[in-house]
């Protein structure tokens, strides 16, 4: 069994019931082990769009991590994710940042995620999970970098 730290964002329509549905749709093929809080974040990138919703969470799949991908890719097409460009609003955004304690380094998929220190969307809901006693999966405190501000926890449960 493989376990994968993974990063669910939203910033289109319905931003919580994205989640939910795309939680709902990797749980088709994996287990969830632990979910993190949701956290409200400024756009990463391009700044003019609105603000995203974020969570952490920690699955077991058999999944090899390039099927895993593909698996999280054709969810992301169903729910209506549409590529205009870099960093643009998307209804849903799902990206693996480490799994088991492996390091990838492909043109399509790099782990760990290349910018997992940098982004505390990223970071703080990864740390809630593990604080809770769940698996580390050797991610380094000593590496992070904020690059981008503003984070807000909010009450909604999944």
């Amino acid at each position: 069994m493989n376990y994968v730290y993974i990063s669910l964002g939203t910033n289109l329509f319905d931003r919580i019931k994205n989640l939910r549905y795309a939680i709902k749709k990797i749980n088709d093929f994996s287990k969830i082990i632990q979910t993190s809080s949701i956290y409200e974040s400024n756009p990463y990138g391009y700044e003019f769009q609105n603000t995203f919703l974020n969570i952490s969470i920690l699955i077991s799949t058999s999944l090899d991590p390039f099927n895993l991908l593909k698996e999280f890719k054709k969810i992301e097409n169903l729910m209506g994710r549409k590529n205009l460009f870099r960093y643009s609003p998307r209804v849903i955004d799902i990206d693996i940042l480490l799994f088991n304690e492996i390091e990838i380094k492909t043109e399509n998929l790099t782990i760990p995620h290349p910018e997992i220190y940098n982004r505390n969307f990223f970071v703080i809901p990864i740390l809630e999970i593990i604080s809770k006693g769940f698996r580390n999966l050797n991610f380094d405190l000593s590496k992070i970098n904020f690059k981008n501000g503003w984070l807000s926890k909010i009450p909604h449960r999944l």
